[in-house]
C-alpha cells in the first residue's frame, strides 16, 4: 500500500520483452509499497508483455504512440508521477532490460529516504565482469566529468537512480530526449548544488548486454556535445563577467 514514505518506481521501456514482466513481479515483492509506472516508449514490441503487466497490482502503463527516446520517456514518467503522487519521497528509475536486481532497487530507494539526495546505483564499485563497451564509455565520461566539471563519480551512465520529489519539476524541464538526458540530470545537479551519493550495485548482463538500445557512436556524441556545450557556456559567462 502506498504511503507518504514510499517511492515510485519508473521504468522507461522500448521494445520490451517478457523479462520486463519478470522484473516487475520481482519488484512487487522487493518494494511492496512502491507503485510502478511503466512508460511504453512507442508501440513496438510484444503486446503480450504489456497485457501481462496491466494485471499486476500497483502497476500502471502509460504510452507514447511513437518512440521518442529514453529521455522523453523519463520526463513523461516524472510528469505523471509528480501529478499523481505529489507526496511520495521521490522516484527511482530502473532499466527495463532486467540488468538491475530488485534488491538493489530497494537499497537505492532506502538510501533516498535516508539522504534526500540524488542517488546513483554504481555498477563500477562492484568487482564483476562488465562488457567492454560499457566500461569504455563510462571511463571516458567519468574522466570528462571529473576534469571539466569537478564531479567525481564512479558511474555516470547508470540507469538506476533515485531523485527526491522536490527535484521532479526541474527535471521535467531539462533538455535531452535520449540517453544524453541522464547526463544533463547530473550537470543540472552539479550546477544547482544538489548532493549526489552512490550506492554499489550488482548488474546482470544478458548476452554481453546486446539487448541495450544505446548507440555507442550517436548517443556518445550527444552526451559529449552536451558536456562541451555546458563548458562553452560557462567559459563565455566567465569572460563576460570580467
Amino acid at each position: 500500500m502506498f504511503t507518504m514514505k514510499s517511492t515510485v518506481i519508473l521504468i522507461p521501456a522500448y521494445r520490451a520483452e517478457m523479462s520486463l514482466v519478470t522484473l516487475i513481479k520481482s519488484l512487487r515483492e522487493a518494494c511492496k509499497e512502491s507503485p510502478i509506472v511503466v512508460v511504453r516508449d512507442g508501440m513496438q514490441g510484444d503486446q503480450k508483455v504489456y497485457d501481462s503487466i496491466v494485471g499486476i497490482e500497483m502497476v500502471e502503463v502509460i504510452e507514447h504512440l511513437i518512440n521518442l527516446g529514453k529521455g522523453r520517456a523519463l520526463k513523461t514518467g516524472f510528469n505523471y508521477i509528480g501529478l499523481k503522487y505529489p507526496n511520495s519521497i521521490g522516484v527511482v528509475t530502473v532499466d527495463a532490460d532486467g540488468q538491475h536486481l530488485p534488491m538493489d532497487v530497494a537499497r537505492v530507494s532506502s538510501k533516498l529516504f535516508e539522504d534526500n539526495a540524488m542517488i546513483l546505483g554504481s555498477r563500477f564499485q562492484v568487482k564483476e565482469r562488465i562488457p567492454f563497451r560499457s566500461q569504455l564509455g563510462n571511463r571516458l565520461t567519468r574522466l570528462v566529468f571529473k576534469f571539466f566539471l569537478g564531479l567525481s563519480l564512479q558511474d555516470t551512465q547508470t540507469g538506476l537512480r533515485a531523485v527526491p520529489n522536490k527535484c521532479i519539476p526541474e527535471l521535467i524541464s531539462l533538455g535531452g530526449e535520449r540517453y544524453e538526458y541522464e547526463t544533463n540530470m547530473l550537470i543540472h545537479a552539479k550546477q544547482h548544488g544538489w548532493r549526489i551519493a552512490e550506492v554499489p550495485i550488482q548488474t546482470v548482463y544478458v548476452d554481453q548486454n546486446r539487448g541495450s538500445h544505446f548507440n555507442p557512436v550517436l548517443d556518445s556524441m550527444r552526451i559529449y556535445f552536451l558536456i562541451f556545450r555546458f563548458l562553452f557556456s560557462s567559459l563565455t559567462s566567465a569572460v563576460i563577467d570580467q
